[in-house]
């Protein structure tokens, strides 16, 4: 009975230990700066991938710091605000930003909170992450552009939560954009915990649900996003990636149907790598995604 109770006492803390360390690691991930980059063989800045590039560091209204670059790129009227997923930085965004490098003017690639050179206390999982980049774009001028320049918002995973939150308070506000673009998106937070989870061996997706229960008490409780989308006009493009083991296609679909003016592509690539094949079907598709926003089509 005794060693029953011990056994059942030892895997009680052992579980608990698990879902701290998730959560714990949901708050903090690691940095992926110039060494992460150096690491991987990836251009640390946009100067080494070969475009010009001015730095500014963005003060938000709590005293936490979002980096940004505003790249010069060799394209015509337009501006392309590229957001990255979780774990990651705006060095890993400049791998998606070859389709646009020939279309658009320019594009700003954020630092969003606890990610990157970001500085506070660590990050909100893309749940109020939109006001960050609203208010970035207030002091970028990209909200009062006198050339009404077509604005693109794009992210992938988190990032494409944050887009869809963002557009959606565009709207609201009178600033909808001309289109967003989404990679690998996701529904619920439970769906990219899950599928950490099942990357790392432990295919336990109700783990995922009751980690994202966990978070529900310590983040702002927001809507699925798959019921944000149905509010967005915007002309949309959903690029999911047919060998993504943590969030399926089927996701990216879902999200594609609640939008009211959206494509869905599937291109061959793992999660972390979609939105970076070259001349692939998406590429192709961002093509038409900006001839249509320009033709106001």
């Amino acid at each position: 009975m005794e060693l029953a109770l011990l056994f059942l006492v030892g895997a009680g803390a052992a579980f608990v230990a698990l879902l701290g360390s998730i959560v714990l690691g949901a708050f903090q991930p690691r940095r992926a700066t110039t060494g992460w980059a150096l690491a991987r063989g990836l251009s640390p800045t946009p100067s080494e991938a070969g475009w010009a590039f001015a730095e500014h560091r963005l003060a938000m209204a709590d005293g936490a710091v979002i980096p940004a670059w505003v790249v010069e790129l060799e394209g015509g009227a337009g501006t392309l605000v590229l957001l990255h997923g979780f774990g990651r930085s705006r060095i890993d965004s400049l791998r998606r930003l070859f389709p646009y490098s020939e279309r658009l003017r320019r594009a700003v690639l954020l630092d969003l909170r606890g990610h990157g050179e970001s500085t506070g206390s660590g990050t909100h999982l893309g749940t109020d992450d939109h006001l960050d980049v609203i208010e970035a774009l207030r002091q970028l001028h990209l909200l009062d552009d006198p050339r009404h320049e077509p604005l693109i918002l794009a992210g992938h995973s988190m990032g494409a939560a944050v887009v869809i939150r963002a557009a959606d308070e565009l709207q609201r506000r009178g600033h909808a954009g001309a289109g967003i673009v989404l990679y690998a998106p996701y529904r619920h937070l439970r769906e990219p915990l899950a599928g950490r989870l099942h990357t790392s061996g432990l295919p336990l997706p109700w783990l995922g649900a009751l980690a994202e229960n966990c978070l529900g008490f310590l983040l702002p409780r927001v809507e699925a996003l798959e019921t944000t989308a149905t509010r967005l006009n915007q002309r949309a493009l959903v690029i999911a990636g047919e060998d993504d083991r943590m969030l399926c296609v089927e996701i990216a679909q879902s999200i594609s149907a609640a939008l009211a003016n959206a494509q869905l592509v599937v291109e061959p690539a793992a999660h972390s790598d979609v939105g970076t094949v070259r001349d692939g079907p998406a590429d192709a598709a961002i093509g038409l995604l900006l001839q249509s926003v320009r033709s106001g089509g």
